[in-house]
C-alpha cells in the first residue's frame, strides 16, 4: 500500500471569491474534464504563483501552465465564459522556462478585459493528480486573500 504522507500547500493566486470547481461557468472545467481544483472570481487584476513552480507554457493571452518541484502540473486559466476567447485578456509577468517562487506575479488582467468592472472567472487546476497518485482538498471557499493556503495536495 502506498503511504500518503507528503503534503504541498498551494496558495490562492489572486484575491477574490474561491469556490468549488463545479461552480465554474465553463462546463468543461466544471465537470472536472481538465483536472481538479477551484474556480476564482477575482477582485484584483494580478495573479501570483501558488507554489515554487517552473513555467511550462503560456497559452494565448489567457493561461499559464506550471509544474511544481514535485511534478504536479498546474493550470491558471483566466476569462472563463468570455464572449471573445481570442481577445487579449492578460499580460504575462513571466516567461516559459522560468522558475518562480510562491507569491511572485505570474500575469495581470488587461484593463480592457475588465471594462465592465467585473473581472473574468478563473480556473485554478491541478492536472495530473491521478498519474501522481495524489489527492487534493479545497481548504476554503468564500473570500480569500492572494497567497493564503487554498488547496492541500497529499502525495
Amino acid at each position: 500500500m502506498h503511504e500518503k504522507n507528503r503534503e504541498l500547500l498551494l496558495g490562492c493566486p489572486a484575491c477574490g471569491r474561491a469556490a468549488l470547481i463545479r461552480e465554474c461557468p465553463d462546463q468543461c472545467f466544471a465537470q472536472g474534464m481538465a483536472g481538479s481544483g477551484a474556480v476564482l472570481f477575482p477582485t484584483e487584476k494580478t495573479f501570483l504563483a501558488p507554489a515554487n513552480v517552473k513555467i511550462v507554457a503560456q497559452i494565448g493571452f489567457h493561461a499559464v501552465g506550471m509544474m511544481t518541484e514535485e511534478g504536479l502540473e498546474l493550470l491558471l486559466h483566466v476569462g472563463l465564459g468570455a464572449d471573445h476567447p481570442s481577445e487579449r485578456r492578460c499580460s504575462f509577468c513571466v516567461h516559459t522556462g522560468e522558475t518562480v517562487r510562491r507569491g511572485m506575479p505570474l500575469l495581470q488582467i488587461e484593463p480592457s478585459a475588465a471594462e465592465s468592472g467585473v473581472l473574468p472567472a478563473t480556473a485554478f487546476l491541478l492536472c495530473n493528480l491521478t498519474r501522481l497518485r495524489c489527492s487534493c482538498e479545497l481548504l476554503r471557499t468564500g473570500f480569500v486573500s492572494a497567497g493564503t493556503d487554498l488547496i492541500r495536495v497529499t502525495f
